[in-house]
């Protein structure tokens, strides 16, 4: 016989989540709301291992006041997100893979 959890209520519980009042929108996780909340682009940009790169992402896109190239507003930014951070890790691959410490064995 299987057993099941028991949930434990956070906010009763001896150092829990008391009297933390973030509300996060739940359309906004999905990536649809430009510009998203710099909060939520530092969560993801760390659930993907590169959060210093968070802030680089968040500036490039200020200035260009979250539109494309061809000036057209952009509709989910964590497809533009995924791309940046493709392109971001690429990048360090090849400046750790260039450089005059690294060592070809």
């Amino acid at each position: 016989m299987k057993r099941k959890a028991k949930r434990i209520n956070q906010s009763n519980k001896a150092g829990g989540l008391k009297n933390q009042n973030i509300v996060i929108d739940t359309n906004e996780s999905f990536g649809f709301n430009t510009p998203p909340n710099d909060l939520i682009v530092k969560i993801y940009f760390e659930q993907k291992g590169v959060g210093e790169a968070a802030e680089y992402f968040l500036k490039e896109q200020r200035q260009l006041d979250w539109k494309t190239s061809s000036n057209k507003r952009i509709h989910n930014w964590k497809v533009l997100a995924s791309d940046w951070i493709f392109n971001y890790m690429q990048a360090e691959k090849y400046r750790l893979r260039t450089s005059k410490f690294c060592s070809m064995n």
